[in-house]
């Protein structure tokens, strides 16, 4: 106990009694947070010729194809992994179905 501390319990003591139990400081977490952002890829443009990528943490940002909405999608994907975050991307086929794939565009079962 340093100088202060024991001031400060000196007058807690003066004011409240003998202290039974002190209690240790709260710990902050020893890792960091990890966060899951998602970016979903509808098969349909919005408006003729404007795709947009919905992004879960961020808005959804439109792009003039689908493939560019791909690129950014990836490119922000592997963003997000190298930043120690998770990321995964959601693409809607012509048959309706959503399909997952990692930042690096591989299929996830």
């Amino acid at each position: 106990m340093n100088y202060t501390t024991k001031n400060w319990l000196r007058s807690i003591v003066n004011l409240y009694g003998v202290i039974t139990v002190i209690r240790p400081r709260f710990r902050s977490a020893s890792h960091a947070c990890i966060f899951m952002i998602i970016f979903n890829i509808p098969f349909a443009p919005l408006r003729h010729g404007e795709w947009s990528v919905v992004v879960s943490n961020d808005g959804h940002p439109e792009f003039k194809s689908r493939l560019d909405a791909l690129r950014f999608a990836i490119s922000a994907a592997l963003r997000v992994q190298q930043q120690g975050n998770d990321a995964l991307i959601t693409i809607e086929g012509v048959d309706g179905q959503w399909r997952m794939f990692d930042p690096q565009a591989k299929g996830v079962m």
